[in-house]
């Protein structure tokens, strides 16, 4: 139960996030530094388009695009093997080197309800304020060295945000209610 291609399934692909799949994400950064799991080897120089990301056993033969900058220099971008498109970051998977489109992978934010991401806002603008997270915690003081004029705009913000939290709530009960009902009817069938 809750492996990694366990949830809820949406136009035939499943719901996995980067935190679920166990991969090692390599970025040009982290490719930069020997200590990572994985780091570049470069083949020919600085001006290399190809390279060698190697954890010292396992050796993957990794091409880069340098993107010319509007203000002079370039940036350097790993290359997907699989779908050829320039990412700056790569995940190693068993099968070689992949990005997160051709893996399906979904960021968790992409994976939230509309009212998960209702409460992570409030709980954000809370933060903000210092104040206990979750929509029905007490509010709190005025932080000493925020201006009145922030102050304001964020509560105007989390009251506007709480309210309509509070208004979809009204379609989320009786939903909720026919939920545990199913589940009694389930429960009394199979005793």
């Amino acid at each position: 139960m809750g492996g990694v291609l366990s949830g809820a399934r949406r136009s035939g692909r499943a719901k996995l996030t980067t935190s679920q799949v166990p991969v090692v994400r390599c970025t040009l950064k982290d490719l930069a530094r020997p200590n990572t799991p994985y780091w570049l080897r470069l083949d020919d120089g600085d001006d290399s388009t190809t390279a060698i990301a190697t954890d010292g056993i396992n050796q993957l033969p990794v091409t880069m695009q340098r993107i010319p900058q509007p203000l002079g220099g370039f940036r350097r971008r790993l290359v997907c093997p699989r779908c050829q498109r320039s990412k700056i970051c790569l995940y190693v998977v068993p099968e070689g080197l992949a990005c997160r489109i051709c893996l399906s992978l979904r960021f968790d934010s992409q994976n939230e309800s509309k009212r998960q991401r209702s409460i992570r806002r409030i709980n954000r603008l809370r933060d903000r304020l210092g104040w206990m997270p979750g929509p029905l915690a007490p509010s709190g003081e005025k932080p000493l060295t925020m201006s009145n004029r922030r102050y304001e705009a964020i509560r105007n913000a989390l009251e506007a945000e709480t309210l309509q939290l509070m208004g979809e709530l009204e379609e989320w009960v009786p939903r909720l209610e026919n939920g545990i009902q199913r589940r009694r009817r389930k429960q009394q069938i199979l005793l």
